[in-house]
């Protein structure tokens, strides 16, 4: 039998995916396009966009669908001892307290250990005390940490008193969707949405973190002091409450 690695992907089917899910639904694409010695069970919550399915040595494993603590710190566990695991990989920047496997841990970024505001939705506050309780308690029993630049890596050492050796460094890749379009493509999509020539690009949403309000409210100083000069802002994501607020300072 193969040694078995445990791969937790809780939210990977949900319809609206952030980044931590987008980035892991490329890394399991990715390894299932390789040949391996190991043999991955994927755990997911049960959801709506089934969007991988079970292929060569990596197996896809429905569990019940349960709040995210409960998920994790008592569905994922039975699942880990009962698939007889040799580690357990968690991706999304939280993971069970109690393991009786190693774990390695992406931590994606700790914005939600230094910023202490409760400025976002219920949703999105009740996820960050959440992951303000279960981080520092689980850091410390992961085998190794994984994040995504060495800005990240140096905030973690710095938060968690860590040792160079214990978070390693490994950036995202690029989705092969990404490539070199031709004149006539670029005419194409700009025609399409109706850009400009010329624009500044901001990848915003509703969440604090992303601190689109401000953007906003920077383009509009910006604007005055630049008039016809300015360049146009092209925001993605950016809802109309958010707008209407900066435009109403």
């Amino acid at each position: 039998m193969l040694p078995r690695i445990g791969i937790e992907a809780q939210r990977l089917f949900r319809v609206n995916k952030h980044g931590v899910e987008v980035v892991c639904l490329e890394l399991l694409r990715e390894l299932q396009l390789l040949q391996s010695v190991h043999e991955y069970f994927v755990f997911v919550k049960n959801d709506k966009d089934v969007c991988l399915n079970s292929a060569n040595h990596c197996n896809i494993v429905l569990l019940p669908s349960r709040p995210y603590p409960v998920w994790e710190q008592f569905v994922l566990p039975e699942a880990i001892r009962r698939h007889q695991l040799k580690l357990l990989h968690c991706t999304g920047n939280t993971a069970p307290l109690r393991s009786s496997v190693p774990v390695l841990l992406t931590l994606h970024d700790i914005i939600f250990l230094e910023d202490r505001s409760f400025s976002g939705t219920a949703y999105q506050n009740w996820g960050n005390l959440y992951r303000r309780w279960v981080v520092p308690r689980i850091v410390p029993k992961c085998r190794a940490i994984v994040t995504v630049s060495q800005f990240e890596k140096e905030r973690i050492m710095e938060y968690f008193k860590l040792a160079d050796h214990q978070v390693e460094v490994i950036y995202n890749g690029v989705n092969r969707n990404f490539k070199s379009y031709g004149a006539d493509e670029l005419s194409g999509y700009a025609k399409k949405y109706n850009l400009p020539k010329q624009f500044i690009l901001f990848f915003g949403n509703t969440n604090p973190k992303k601190n689109t309000e401000g953007v906003l409210k920077a383009y509009q100083q910006y604007y005055r002091e630049m008039l016809e000069e300015a360049l146009p802002l092209v925001v993605v994501d950016c809802s109309k409450l958010i707008y209407n607020r900066c435009c109403e300072n």
